[in-house]
């Protein structure tokens, strides 16, 4: 119906009067809407933190499965005398999940800023 925005770095609230002023014919509507208001306010922040945790989420995965990789490439693979291998395999798994979860981290960044923008 209507939205109050909170702008970031000030104090200062857009709240649209034409809802506030029809609410106000009687007791309850204004209430009710100050009330919708608050609700709006508290889910768009809800988002807005979810969108920002999913980025920072992603960016860290997305490191660390890039780390994985350089790590393995960088790790010598060698027999030892009584011919036992000796490579960092585990690392290729670990480097596909990470990078894997850091796609599904910022899908959902995504999804949320989209709803957050149209919100």
């Amino acid at each position: 119906m209507f939205s109050m925005e909170h702008h970031r770095h000030d104090s200062t609230y857009v709240i649209p009067l034409n809802p506030l002023i029809f609410a106000s014919f009687t007791p309850n509507g204004f209430i009710s809407a100050m009330l919708k208001t608050q609700e709006t306010e508290a889910l768009s922040m809800g988002k807005e933190r979810v969108h920002r945790w999913a980025l920072r989420l992603g960016t860290l995965l997305l490191v660390l499965g890039i780390a994985c990789f350089v790590i393995k490439a960088f790790t010598p693979t060698y027999l030892d005398a009584s011919g036992m291998l000796h490579e960092s395999f585990f690392l290729l798994p670990l480097g596909f999940a990470g990078l894997f979860a850091s796609i599904v981290s910022y899908l959902v960044a995504g999804l949320t800023h989209g709803q957050r923008q149209h919100a």
